[in-house]
C-alpha cells in the first residue's frame, strides 16, 4: 500500500510555500535524487528506482507531490513491476510535467499525458495551485486557487466520495493521519521543524502515526520542497530503506551552477 500524507502550507516566519510529503510504502526502496536539466529548465526530484516513481521541483518554483487513492494496486506495486516489467507511469508524466515553466501548462501534463496521474495529486507555484483528485475508476476532478489555507490529504476521497478508503480501520487511519497532520503543522513555528514533528510516536507502531516506523506498512522517507527558496529536502528513514543512491545528474553541463538547493539527512 502506498498510504502517504501530502500537505501545501504557508510558513509562519517567511510565509514561503511548503509542500511536504511521508511516503509510506510496503517495502523498502532504493531512491536516488536527479539533478536534469531541459533546455533552460532545472528539475530536481526524487526517484524510486524500482518502481520509476518520482516527484520533485523546477527551477520555476513549480512543486509537485502525490499520494495514492487506488490503494489495491499500490499494496502489490513493486510485485506487480517485477513480475510484469512495467512501471507505473506516474514518475514519467512528473518529470515530463516539471519541464513546464507556468502552473497551468504543468497542471495540464499532469492531467493529460498517458491518461494522468491517479490519485491526489497538488501542483504548485510560490502562490497558486491546483487539486486533482483521479484514479483509474474516477474521471480527474481539480480545484484551482491561491489562498494560503494550509490543505492536506491522505487516502480517502474528497471530491470522490467513494475513492479510496471508505471504511473501516484504514479510513479511520486515513482521517486521523489528516487531522493530526493539520495539528502539528499548526504548532510549528518553521517549516523546517516539521519533518522531527512528523515522526512523533503518538502510539508506539501505531498505523495511526503520521509516520509509521515500523509494521506492514512504514513511512521510508519524507520529502519537503520550499517553492520560494528553492530547496528539496530528503529524510530518509534508515531503517525502512533498501538504499540511497545519492545525487544523479542529467544534461548538467562543466561549470554549471544549481539553481536548486538539495538537502539530504538519515533519521531513525
Amino acid at each position: 500500500m502506498n498510504e502517504c500524507v501530502i500537505t501545501r502550507f504557508n510558513d509562519k516566519e517567511s510565509s514561503d510555500t511548503i509542500l511536504y510529503k511521508n511516503r509510506d510504502r510496503a517495502y523498502k526502496p532504493n531512491l536516488e535524487i536527479v539533478r536534469e536539466l531541459v533546455n533552460d529548465i532545472e528539475m530536481v526530484y526524487i526517484r524510486d528506482i524500482d518502481t520509476d516513481w518520482s516527484e520533485g521541483i523546477n527551477s520555476f518554483g513549480i512543486g509537485i507531490v502525490s499520494s495514492a487513492l487506488s490503494v489495491g494496486f499500490d499494496e502489490k506495486e513493486k510485485k506487480i513491476i517485477k513480475t510484469t516489467g512495467k512501471k507505473s507511469h506516474d514518475g514519467s508524466i512528473i518529470r515530463k510535467a516539471l519541464q513546464n515553466k507556468d502552473l497551468k501548462s504543468t497542471a495540464k501534463t499532469v492531467i493529460t499525458q498517458d491518461g494522468g496521474v491517479r490519485g491526489h495529486t497538488f501542483i504548485s507555484t510560490t502562490d497558486k495551485y491546483i487539486i486533482l483528485e483521479s484514479t483509474s475508476a474516477h474521471k480527474a476532478k481539480f480545484k484551482a486557487d491561491k489562498n494560503k489555507e494550509c490543505i492536506v490529504r491522505t487516502n480517502h476521497g474528497y471530491y470522490h466520495i467513494d475513492a479510496g478508503y471508505t471504511s473501516g480501520k484504514s479510513y479511520l487511519s486515513s482521517k486521523i493521519r489528516k487531522e493530526l497532520s493539520l495539528q502539528f503543522i499548526k504548532k510549528i513555528k518553521n517549516y523546517l521543524e516539521l519533518p522531527r514533528m512528523m515522526r512523533k510516536q503518538l502510539n508506539k507502531d501505531s498505523q495511526l502515526n503520521p509516520v509509521r516506523l515500523s509494521g506492514k506498512l512504514f513511512t521510508t522517507s519524507q520529502i519537503m520542497m520550499n517553492l520560494d527558496k528553492l530547496e528539496l529536502h530528503l529524510y530518509l528513514i534508515d531503517k525502512n530503506i533498501n538504499s540511497y543512491k545519492g545525487i544523479r545528474e542529467i544534461n548538467i553541463p562543466e561549470g554549471y551552477t544549481p539553481k536548486i538547493k538539495i538537502s539530504v539527512k538519515s533519521v531513525k
